[in-house]
């Protein structure tokens, strides 16, 4: 297809044509489509990786406490994401946090070298525009 895709574990572009890949069964070949919204837990905290494209593209975070039936009587957040080439947008924050964004960037002259923007930023009840 036309659209532009990315191996998760290098973030190098995926070519047109023909693609051969190389695998183990320690890592499973993953490959990310532009306008991509991927939240990641991990130890410190939520990383949401970006993937910024042309098009808007949306996607919701679901978070509980992930230990409870609660969420059973409506303790759960559902986060709207909304992500265009000009920044991201959080709809529908219930409450406060601090996230770090990781925000695939095309840069340079060459056009296709790309490098990652790093965001830590709080999020605030209601809604947040982060202008990249």
């Amino acid at each position: 297809p036309d659209d532009k895709w990315y191996d998760f574990y290098t973030f190098e572009k995926v070519q047109k044509g023909k693609l051969i890949i190389k695998y183990d069964i320690e890592r499973i070949p993953v490959y990310i489509k532009e306008g991509a919204i991927v939240p990641m837990q991990e130890k410190d905290g939520l990383t949401v990786l970006l993937l910024p494209s042309k098009e808007k593209t949306m996607f919701t975070i679901y978070d509980d406490d992930g230990v409870s039936n609660k969420f059973l009587n409506g303790d759960y957040e559902a986060i709207d994401v909304e992500l265009d080439n000009s920044g991201v947008v959080f709809k529908n924050v219930k409450k406060e946090r601090k996230i770090k964004l990781q925000i695939l960037s095309e840069t340079g002259n060459k056009g296709n070298a790309e490098k990652f923007i790093t965001k830590e930023i709080e999020l605030k009840i209601g809604e947040n525009r982060i202008d990249f």
